[in-house]
């Protein structure tokens, strides 16, 4: 029985552990329904004394992998719900992936912004955007033509 109460005292330090290094709810439910099954394995194990051993090691192995996987379909659905926020609590082993994805979406803006605003090229527009439209008070903004026109007026130049 002391066997038993050891497991269960790793599992419960394992969800305090958990508790305290991430707020996410989805990876503490996981947790807490591993030691639940690891109780109920090592209930049924204690019968056969020689099985508490293995149930041990794959009970750790398993709350390990659950939450390691929890973890990475945590960031995973994140990303895919907010994929403008940069994400502050991710884990040390998944840091060097979030970085180089914001890396690459800010030298992406980077090069957004490098692109004039009057890139098609039309004949008799202002260069800068904010200085178009500008007509009397009250007046509707003009309308932009549709981007095949815009296309086409950058290839027919003289």
């Amino acid at each position: 029985m002391t066997i038993i109460s050891i497991v269960i005292m790793v599992n419960v330090s394992v969800i305090i552990i958990m508790i305290i290094v991430s707020v996410n709810i989805m990876i503490i439910v996981s947790t807490v329904i591993m030691v639940i099954l690891t109780v109920i394995m090592i209930i049924v194990s204690a019968v056969i004394p020689v099985i508490v051993n293995v149930v041990i090691i794959i009970d750790l192995c398993l709350v390990i992998v659950a939450n390691i996987m929890a973890r990475i379909n945590m960031l995973i659905k994140f990303r895919l719900i907010f994929p403008c926020v940069n994400v502050k609590s991710v884990d040390f082993f998944l840091q060097p992936l979030a970085s180089s994805r914001a890396q690459r979406r800010s030298q992406w803006q980077q090069n957004q912004n490098k692109i004039p605003a009057n890139a098609a090229g039309r004949h008799g527009e202002v260069a800068d955007e904010s200085q178009r439209g500008h007509g009397p008070p009250g007046a509707p903004p003009p309308r932009a033509p549709p981007s095949h026109f815009r296309v086409a007026a950058g290839r027919l130049g003289p």
